[in-house]
């Protein structure tokens, strides 16, 4: 399902990047079906009373990019849109490759919802990427402000006693468990190394390819 989704959403959005009338519509289109999505999910999570301070809060990097991503669109935010190519996209394409459901009394709906948020996550910057928006140049910043949510979030759950971005308990089904079963500690590590490789090998990828592609157009075209 996740796929003919993404294959459907990731179709409309070249689709509507390609036209002006179109694209000033799609940020709306985008930010509705994030919007319905979630609230899929929470209404779907409040009907078997699992809807509490530790569901409902959009504090996991995928609900975090669900809020950020139509601030990203409608504001046309490069440091928005970068940290989305290098860390939440990445993160909801993870999702989709191993995808934590929570059970409820309509697993079809709600999986079709969890599908779509983390598809349209990915079509955010794409259509961003489509419409010629620069990103920023240098991925530190991101870097840096991954550190900061995790932080943060990290200090909400000690809080709250919640487990938002998985920090005590990993989903089951997932590479977190293989991280997290070498102890707290080198699991914590081991998800900055993963953020850290990640960020640098696609600052280097959207570096490199752009320039490689527009050598080789210059030579051929010569």
């Amino acid at each position: 399902m996740q796929w003919l989704q993404l294959l459907c959403w990731g179709g409309l959005t070249w689709w509507a990047a390609r036209g002006d009338r179109r694209a000033r519509l799609w940020p709306w289109t985008i930010t509705v079906g994030l919007a319905v999505s979630m609230g899929t999910q929470l209404l779907l999570l409040a009907q078997v009373g699992r809807l509490d301070v530790g569901t409902a809060l959009p504090l996991h990097l995928c609900s975090f990019m669900a809020v950020v991503t139509p601030l990203m669109l409608l504001l046309k935010s490069k440091a928005l849109y970068s940290f989305s190519l290098h860390l939440g996209a990445p993160c909801a394409l993870l999702a989709l490759l191993f995808p934590a459901i929570a059970d409820c009394a309509h697993p079809l709906l709600m999986s079709s919802a969890f599908y779509r948020l983390h598809v349209l996550i990915l079509c955010g910057p794409f259509f961003l990427r489509l419409r010629g928006l620069p990103r920023l140049q240098d991925a530190r910043p991101v870097l840096l402000a991954a550190n900061g949510y995790l932080a943060l979030v990290a200090w909400l759950n000690k809080l709250l006693g919640t487990n938002y971005l998985f920090l005590s308990q990993t989903p089951p089904g997932t590479p977190l468990v293989w991280l997290a079963s070498r102890g707290g500690i080198l699991y914590l590590c081991s998800l900055e190394l993963l953020a850290l490789l990640t960020i640098t090998a696609l600052a280097w990828i959207y570096q490199t390819v752009p320039s490689l592609w527009r050598g080789k157009v210059r030579h051929q075209g010569a």
